[in-house]
C-alpha cells in the first residue's frame, strides 16, 4: 500500500526486500492480487480513453457500500468510473465499523471522498437493531476513537428486551452440545421457545447445532431461519403457490 511502513519492527530494507521478491514472483507465475486488480484497472482507464469512456456510460448511478473500507486505489478507480463525480454518487460509511486498515482504509478516505466529490454528509444515528443499554455500551467503547464532533449512535428500539447468556467452556468442549443444554435450562426454568435465539456468525456452525437439538432428551423443537432446505419442502411450495393466487 501507499502509506510509510514507519513503526514496524521489521527493518524498512527488509519490508522492501519482501515487497520486491513479492512482484517478481507474481510476475513469474502470471497472478494478480486483489489490489493489482484495482492498480491495473486505474492503469488501463489512464491509458486507454475509449474504455474509459466505456466504463464511464455503464452506469447512470453509483453506490459505494462500507465506503469506510475503502483504499486510496480504489478512490481513484472511483473517480475514473464516476467521471470526477459527473455521475451521481452515493456513498455509505460508518467510521465506527472500519476493520480494513490493514489494507489502507483510513478515516482520511472518507473526508477525500466527501472533498473529492462535493459530497453533502447526512448523519444517520438511528440504531434499530439494538435496545438502549448495548447502543450506550459501545458509544462508550468506541468513544476515544471516535474523531471529535462525531455524532454517537443513538437507540430507536424501545418495545424490545433481552438477556444475553455468557457460557464459557473449555478447549476441546462440544460447542453445540453446550448451547444445547443452555437452551434446554432455559426451557426447564420456565422461558418460552419462542423467546430464545441462537446466532452464529459462521453459518456451517448451524449443522452440529442442529443435530444435537434433534438429538436431546426431551427434543427440542426449533426453526431454522433462511435454512433453503426448507424452500424444496412440499409445505412450503404449497404456502408459496397460495402466495401467488
Amino acid at each position: 500500500n501507499m502509506r510509510p511502513g514507519g513503526g514496524s519492527p521489521v527493518p524498512a530494507e527488509t519490508l522492501q526486500r519482501i515487497a520486491r521478491e513479492y512482484e517478481t514472483r507474481k510476475t513469474e507465475r502470471g497472478f494478480w492480487d486483489f489490489d493489482d486488480l484495482i492498480i491495473r484497472a486505474v492503469e488501463l482507464l489512464d491509458r486507454s480513453p475509449s474504455v474509459l469512456k466505456i466504463a464511464q456510460a455503464m452506469f447512470e448511478y453509483i453506490v459505494v457500500d462500507e465506503l469506510q473500507d475503502t483504499s486510496s486505489h480504489q478512490l481513484e478507480l472511483l473517480t475514473r468510473i464516476s467521471n470526477n463525480g459527473e455521475i451521481p454518487l452515493f456513498g455509505v460509511a460508518d467510521a465506527d465499523q472500519m476493520i480494513y486498515a490493514w489494507r489502507d482504509a483510513r478515516p482520511e478516505n472518507i473526508a477525500e471522498f466527501e472533498r473529492r466529490f462535493d459530497a453533502q454528509e447526512f448523519a444517520l444515528v438511528g440504531n434499530y437493531r439494538c435496545p438502549t443499554n448495548v447502543v450506550q455500551a459501545a458509544n462508550t467503547i468506541i468513544a476515544p476513537t471516535r474523531p471529535a464532533g462525531s455524532p454517537a449512535g443513538e437507540s430507536r428500539v424501545s418495545d424490545r428486551q433481552g438477556q444475553v447468556i455468557l457460557h464459557l467452556t473449555s478447549p476441546g468442549t462440544d460447542h453445540a452440545q453446550a448451547v444445547t443444554r443452555v437452551v434446554a435450562q432455559e426451557l426447564h426454568d420456565g422461558v418460552p421457545a419462542k423467546k430464545i435465539a441462537i446466532l452464529s456468525a459462521i453459518s456451517f456452525k448451524f449443522s452440529d447445532l442442529k443435530t444435537a437439538l434433534d438429538s436431546s432428551d426431551p427434543r427440542i423443537p426449533y426453526v431454522h431461519v433462511g435454512d433453503k432446505s426448507l424452500a424444496g419442502t412440499p409445505l412450503a411450495k404449497v404456502i408459496r403457490s397460495e402466495e401467488h393466487t
